[in-house]
């Protein structure tokens, strides 16, 4: 069967208003992506999500949603910090992963810092060629690996990519910064317990 052809010019960003109908319908996409114990409790998002910490778009041309994501605005330093990014099943052959990257780009020219599962701790041969072929999806998008930064985050080990320089913070500072980012969408001081960074010297 011949693949069928998708205009990604007309496909664009739009952010999602936050009704229980909207976020409901969100919410069973990310289901679809992420196992139960791999995104955040789905009351926890629906309420940073309402407050604006969070804030979710779709890549649609109108019509059809072709994939999503939920990001946050960085204080003090600027960009974004993607959270969840993911294209629909039926169109992830059509490299719409990309025309995602480049449209959150766009909307954050301060840059945009995103986690990847670390390869180093796959439990077999397509884990590791899955986390692999994701990192190098994101390098060529224009987002860079930082070998340097460890993170840990509910035990799950991480790597940072970034599209810009990651701001010049020693290991205690980038440890405070990182888990504010997830003290902000759970409204608790949770990073002090889940969360954890440490650099290592490159």
């Amino acid at each position: 069967m011949q693949q069928q052809t998708l205009n990604t010019s007309q496909m664009g960003l739009q952010h999602l208003a936050t009704n229980r109908r909207t976020l409901n319908r969100l919410f069973k996409f990310v289901l679809v992506d992420f196992g139960f114990l791999d995104h955040i409790p789905f009351p926890i998002m629906r309420n940073a999500l309402k407050k604006n910490v969070l804030r979710a778009v779709y890549l649609t041309d109108g019509i059809n949603v072709y994939g999503y994501a939920i990001y946050q605005e960085i204080p003090k330093y600027g960009g974004i910090h993607v959270l969840y990014l993911a294209i629909a099943p039926e169109f992830r052959s059509y490299g719409l992963g990309s025309v995602m990257l480049r449209r959150l780009d766009a909307l954050s020219p301060a840059g945009m810092l995103l986690e990847v599962e670390d390869p180093d701790f796959s439990r077999n041969e397509e884990e590791l060629s899955i986390r692999t072929r994701r990192i190098a999806f994101y390098e060529r998008n224009g987002l860079t690996l930082d070998q340097t930064v460890k993170l840990t985050n509910f035990k799950h080990p991480l790597l940072l990519m970034t599209t810009t320089a990651l701001p010049a913070l020693n290991e205690r500072q980038f440890r405070k910064f990182y888990r504010q980012l997830y003290n902000r969408v759970y409204r608790i001081p949770v990073g002090q317990i889940a969360v954890n960074a440490r650099i290592e010297k490159a």
